[in-house]
């Protein structure tokens, strides 16, 4: 009762419009009158108890509430977006990296105590330009997908699926159709649903490169190709790690002009780490979340 009634007062406070607007002035006076003490004292008790400083105050926290039955979801809110003129801010790979470590402390945090969430946001790892140029290739491929899905089924017969790949890959590709449309009919039905079509055709070997021989579809350079496995590859570690500390991971929403490459990353990421349980993995269950906003 005392952190609601704690939480209340601050809430208040700061909906008082001169409070805030001569914060900064109330605080100089205090620091002139040497009371600064006192007045830091007062709002570290107060507004900054809010709020957690360190990974240690976090377990804290994340402690009391489990005893209250309230779970938690801990993430460091590191997120980039594209400028205003269409550039990406400039991040190198030594930043991504540091932000990947960042969100490892994360989990082994969160793994403090059981059936908590870490939140992750993907375009704080690698270029947002990625993400979008990304997007724009599978809103290219799924409307190829509604174009020659000829019954609006939702499903594509090999016929279907091969007039699909002359058009996107060239007469040139014919000879790889056979095998991209055998490893994407996983039941040996003779027929492809739309997440199969997606799982084959962006498999991360090699076929961004064939997807560039389209230059409808050329939104990749080799830069990007490698910027792009660099952040699959920081994924998969975070991935690991969460599997390893049995830490459930979101994958959280944001600008929706690259989200659909966030839907698609999160979608390959859980089919290949929420598993069942088994002998060589006995905790199991799902760890890869998405979410939507």
């Amino acid at each position: 009762m005392s952190e609601l009634i704690r939480s209340y007062t601050v809430y208040k406070l700061l909906s008082i419009q001169w409070v805030v607007n001569y914060a900064s002035n109330l605080i100089n006076i205090s620091e002139k009158s040497h009371l600064s003490w006192l007045t830091y004292w007062i709002i570290k008790k107060t507004i900054f108890a809010q709020f957690c400083e360190t990974y240690e105050e976090c377990v804290d926290t994340i402690s009391k509430l489990k005893k209250q039955k309230i779970g938690t979801i801990l993430g460091p809110s590191i997120e980039t977006d594209l400028s205003q003129d269409g550039s990406s801010y400039t991040e190198n790979d030594k930043k991504f990296n540091q932000i990947t470590n960042e969100y490892l402390s994360c989990i082994q945090t969160t793994s403090k105590q059981p059936n908590n969430f870490a939140a992750i946001k993907i375009s704080g790892l690698s270029d947002p330009v990625i993400l979008k140029n990304l997007t724009l290739i599978l809103n290219s491929l799924n409307k190829a997908f509604d174009q020659f899905d000829i019954n609006q089924d939702g499903i594509l017969d090999k016929l279907e699926f091969r007039n699909l790949f002359i058009n996107v890959f060239g007469e040139s590709e014919t000879h790889k159709i056979d095998e991209f449309f055998n490893k994407a009919d996983s039941n040996d039905d003779g027929l492809i649903d739309r997440l199969n079509y997606f799982k084959i055709l962006l498999d991360y070997q090699n076929i961004l490169q064939l997807i560039n021989n389209n230059k409808n579809l050329n939104f990749f350079d080799q830069n990007m190709i490698k910027g792009f496995n660099q952040l699959l590859a920081r994924l998969e570690q975070l991935c690991k790690a969460a599997r390893q500390y049995n830490v459930k991971l979101l994958i959280d929403a944001e600008q929706n002009y690259f989200q659909p490459a966030i839907d698609y990353i999160a979608i390959e990421l859980s089919s290949k780490y929420n598993k069942l349980p088994d002998e060589s993995n006995p905790q199991g269950g799902p760890i890869i979340f998405n979410t939507y906003q």
